[in-house]
């Protein structure tokens, strides 16, 4: 008969506990060594080497600790709950305690346990402004395992730390199809837009671009026009207030993510049905962030939603003419070469730096054939239907990993352990 589950201390499952430290020795001009100096950026789930610094003070000098390979090492200081797996002897920097289990734990069990309890971290932290668990209450801290201080128990952390473990490697794989989806977009809407690379995949020979006087090297048969000949009209939005008994959802810069308009978070807002009218956003319309820090000034996304939405008064509505594809003008837009010359009208105020309406449509845009940009629209959306679907497969992986973390290290669901067992034995 399996045992409950039970809360016992963290002291009770640790070998050796330790804060981190400074090295006498070590300063801007005296790295070099091969310990490895770890700092709480340098925290990752598995911990097999540093991209700062290295000491070469060594044990002797160190007042951290030289913490053993598979040390769990926890963020007791600033940064309160990061965790990771030391996979190399290393020292710990102050604000960071190493710690050694003992037979009856698992040290991933323990690694996913501190991730998924953060907040139960915070509450044994002490100090004001500068808050910081001590060894002493980190050591009361009571985890919640399976047939507490047993062989058996240890088997059955090793197997729930191994669930959770295979679901983190599916995430970390498909988290690096995204980065690689990304930069092929990147990169196709960089040769696309500037027209180097043609929709049917070959390149433009040297001999197939002319020089623009206001632009630069366009393609053949494309014309360089200001952003103001594309479009029907501009539009400043609306200076309003939200309202918690607001019945209209109300665009922000906020809304505008990776060149779309997303429905997440929103404000909500009281308005005449005039205004409602007037300010209402329409399929195909590009939504420009017009004040802001000078990294966000410039943001751009086309709205492709359906529903009854304004957009707020920091945002500028373009709306494209018949003869151009919208999706064109955003793909361009929010390309690199197009982002760079919006944020060139940039004009600098009090923290923040402002883009006019006047400015943004001034801007010149490559303009190819109609059918030369749907190709092109239609080529990169491809790609990004690609981005998507490992994205929607990321959020899936993460909503399984928060539920088994859930139910598996509190034991609303067991682990078989003497089926482990027997395969233990049979192997």
């Amino acid at each position: 008969m399996r045992s409950e589950w039970k809360e016992v201390k963290l002291k009770y499952l640790i070998e050796k506990m330790g804060d981190g430290g400074t090295p006498s020795t070590l300063n801007q001009n005296n790295f070099g060594g091969d310990i490895p100096w770890v700092v709480v950026e340098d925290i990752r789930p598995e911990i097999y080497d540093t991209n700062t610094k290295l000491t070469d003070t060594g044990f002797s000098s160190c007042s951290a600790k030289l913490w053993p390979i598979d040390s769990v090492i926890l963020s007791t200081g600033a940064t309160i709950g990061e965790v990771g797996i030391a996979k190399v002897p290393l020292c710990t920097k102050q604000g960071i305690t190493g710690l050694v289990c003992n037979e009856f734990a698992n040290n991933y069990y323990l690694k996913f346990w501190f991730e998924h309890n953060r907040n139960t971290l915070f509450r044994y932290s002490q100090g004001t402004t500068f808050k910081e668990i001590r060894p002493r209450p980190l050591g009361n801290l009571r985890i919640k395992i399976p047939s507490p201080l047993t062989k058996e128990s240890v088997i059955e952390q090793k197997t729930i730390a191994g669930i959770i473990s295979n679901v983190d490697e599916a995430i970390e794989a498909v988290e690096s199809s995204i980065k690689a989806a990304d930069r092929l977009k990147k990169s196709l809407m960089q040769n696309l837009l500037t027209g180097k690379l043609k929709p049917d995949g070959t390149w433009r020979g040297e001999d197939e671009f002319v020089v623009d006087e206001k632009f630069g090297k366009v393609p053949v048969g494309w014309t360089v026009k200001s952003l103001k000949d594309l479009i029907l009209f501009h539009q400043y939005g609306m200076n309003i207030s939200s309202s918690d008994s607001g019945t209209v959802p109300m665009f922000r810069m906020n809304n505008i993510i990776d060149g779309r308009i997303v429905d997440s978070p929103m404000v909500m807002v009281n308005i005449s049905d005039s205004d409602f009218e007037k300010y209402k956003v329409e399929k195909g319309d590009i939504l420009f962030n017009r004040t802001n820090s000078l990294e966000l000034v410039g943001k751009i996304g086309i709205f492709e939603m359906e529903g009854d939405y304004v957009f707020a008064s920091y945002l500028i509505r373009i709306r494209a003419t018949e003869d151009n594809e919208p999706e064109y003008l955003n793909y361009y837009l929010n390309s690199y070469k197009g982002q760079t010359l919006l944020r060139a009208k940039a004009t600098p105020a009090v923290s923040q730096a402002n883009i006019n309406a006047k400015s943004l449509v001034q801007t010149y845009v490559p303009r190819p054939p109609k059918e030369t940009q749907t190709e092109i629209v239609q080529l990169i959306k491809s790609h990004e239907d690609i981005k998507l679907g490992h994205s929607k497969k990321l959020q899936a992986l993460k909503t399984l990993k928060k539920s088994l973390m859930q139910n598996l290290l509190t034991g609303k669901i067991r682990v078989d352990v003497e089926k482990i067992n027997t395969l233990l034995e049979e192997a």
